[in-house]
């Protein structure tokens, strides 16, 4: 969609070449060093050129060359072989090597859906970002996130790429009675794997909700007739078209963020993230600033880049209280309140982790309090024995 971006698209597989498909039908094990000497297991041509306008081009690796036992060599070949005896990730790194050395911007690739011999190789080993499509339904939602969960926790994510992913919903229908359901449910189940981005990017502010602008609607006249998008005139397509872009655009600043590295670059829906603590110093100056609602914008800021960042709770508590607030200020205590307990469960017990515990049941102590609320009250300042001893030196002292 701009004339600088090549676009490559295929399923990554079929580019073996038939010299590596027949050494791996053999059982022949490649040397890593022949790999590099030796350019028949790497070939261009199967590259096919599909469309130019100007710089721009679109090139497409076909599902296979319908030749020479085609199928049959498809479905015989042992992928758990290929791996585990014939060293078969190397040759997949190699792959990956050679097509980030040819003249594209971006190569997609088409992964299948749901769990098989190569999709860790698609979705894992071979791609640098993962954009996981899924349609409105509860085995979509499970089996994406599945996945997503195999992708992030993968020890190759772990040591040689990042474990970043975009998911999208699709083919949500607006006029269905259970748009709100999917839409909100959505949001719900797959923000937190968008976290691991908040690390090096932020979204700029007054960009819009992510999952909004990224939602991919049904569409019937685009839907119908295998009609292409782009290039034509479709009036019900446009808002479809402007979330394409929307995608695009991000992938774009994702890429020059984080990939291409460019220290000074600011993207149109991406910013280069400023480290937590300096978030945390732009916060506070804000609220001293009665900057409320910027403080809190930094506030969430941090929490989704980090969910367990119990002190911005405990900050957005104390602000929404002084605003008069109250609900909000007890939603966030009852966050901080939460996170202090899974850290005392897990016997990571240090004095500041027992006074941040005590302080949280305090600060549920006095909203309760603020809200009527006094059998709940009781209950919380119960579990912080040394604010309950200061109170009675205060009633001595009166």
């Amino acid at each position: 969609y701009e004339k600088s971006v090549n676009l490559n698209f295929g399923h990554y597989f079929y580019t073996l070449p038939i010299d590596y498909v027949a050494y791996s039908h053999e059982n022949k094990k490649i040397d890593t060093q022949e790999l590099e000497k030796n350019n028949k297991f790497f070939t261009q041509d199967y590259i096919l050129k599909l469309r130019q306008n100007g710089e721009a081009c679109i090139h497409l690796i076909a599902s296979g060359n319908l030749i020479d036992n085609y199928y049959k060599r498809v479905n015989t070949f042992d992928w758990d072989t290929f791996y585990t005896t014939l060293k078969g990730n190397f040759y997949i790194e190699f792959l990956k090597i050679k097509l980030k050395e040819l003249n594209y911007d971006y190569i997609f690739i088409d992964s299948r859906t749901g769990v098989n011999d190569y999709s860790g190789i698609c979705n894992i080993q071979m791609a640098d970002m993962n954009v996981l499509i899924m349609a409105p339904n509860k085995q979509n939602f499970q089996g994406l996130m599945q996945m997503a969960k195999t992708i992030q926790n993968s020890p190759y994510t772990t040591n040689y790429r990042k474990p970043f992913i975009l998911p999208i919903l699709s083919r949500i229908d607006t006029g269905s009675q259970f748009f709100s359901k999917y839409k909100n449910e959505f949001k719900e189940e797959f923000k937190k794997i968008l976290e691991p981005i908040y690390e090096f990017a932020d979204f700029r502010p007054g960009t819009g909700d992510y999952f909004d602008l990224s939602r991919l609607d049904y569409t019937y006249s685009i839907s119908s007739c295998e009609n292409l998008l782009f290039g034509m005139e479709f009036t019900s397509g446009i808002e479809l078209t402007t979330r394409y872009q929307y995608i695009a655009t991000l992938i774009n600043d994702f890429n020059n963020i984080i990939y291409a590295n460019l220290k000074t670059y600011a993207g149109k829906i991406l910013l280069r993230a400023r480290p937590i603590h300096e978030l945390y110093e732009l916060a506070i100056k804000y609220k001293n600033e009665y900057k409320y609602e910027l403080a809190i914008d930094i506030y969430n800021q941090i929490i989704k880049r980090a969910s367990k960042e119990y002190s911005a709770y405990n900050y957005l508590g104390d602000i929404y209280s002084e605003l008069g607030k109250l609900e909000l200020a007890l939603e966030n205590y009852q966050c901080f309140n939460e996170i202090m307990k899974e850290l005392i469960n897990q016997n990571k017990i240090d004095e500041k982790i027992k006074n941040d515990l005590e302080n949280s049941y305090v600060k549920l102590g006095e909203i309760y309090e603020k809200l009527e609320n006094i059998e709940l009250s009781k209950q919380n300042f119960a579990h912080a024995p040394f604010y309950q001893q200061q109170q009675e030196i205060i009633q001595k002292i009166k």
